[in-house]
């Protein structure tokens, strides 16, 4: 008598194998769909940007010590205005890359910088403790829709070394 398995179970272990192919597949699809909708709206949002840039300086902010015969920590930050020229999209705060010849360094905008519709404001970045060797710095402005926010580094403004003056 041979042994082997009944048309039955090959069948039922058929349609499970089926069931969980097209549930990875319906699960790939799905994640393939949805990244492709949010890389199309980072592209249109982004190509939308438009912004300028003025003023831009830096401020030395000192830290005082309580005993008088150690020096001061000495800290900097970054001062600009900015100015959203189109209606939208709004932009949602900056990131300043700091480019020190060869090593990147991203420093982010205080919160509270959110340019809305023709708006201008003064942007203030996050304090950083040397400012020496820096060769130029990147605006690149971030883009909120909802509750993603996506980076537009093709429309950042660039500051040279020769524009980095003291406030």
């Amino acid at each position: 008598m041979k042994r082997g398995l009944s048309p039955i179970i090959s069948t039922i272990l058929l349609i499970g194998m089926v069931v969980v192919v097209a549930g990875l597949v319906f699960s790939w699809s799905r994640y393939i769909v949805k990244n492709s909708a949010e890389e199309a709206l980072e592209q249109q949002l982004c190509s939308e940007v438009d912004f300028v840039v003025g003023d831009f300086c830096y401020e030395i902010i000192s830290v005082g010590n309580i005993d008088p015969r150690v020096m001061d920590e000495i800290t900097y930050r970054f001062r600009f205005n900015a100015k959203n020229n189109v209606e939208e999209p709004e932009l949602y705060r900056f990131i300043l890359s700091l480019d020190y010849g060869g090593e990147t360094k991203p420093l982010d905008s205080f919160e509270n910088t959110e340019l809305g519709e023709y708006d201008a404001k003064n942007i203030e970045s996050y304090p950083l403790e040397d400012i020496s060797g820096i060769k130029k710095v990147r605006i690149i402005p971030k883009v909120k829709e909802g509750r993603n926010i996506f980076v537009c580094e093709e429309q950042g403004v660039e500051i040279n070394e020769e524009q980095i003056k003291e406030c």
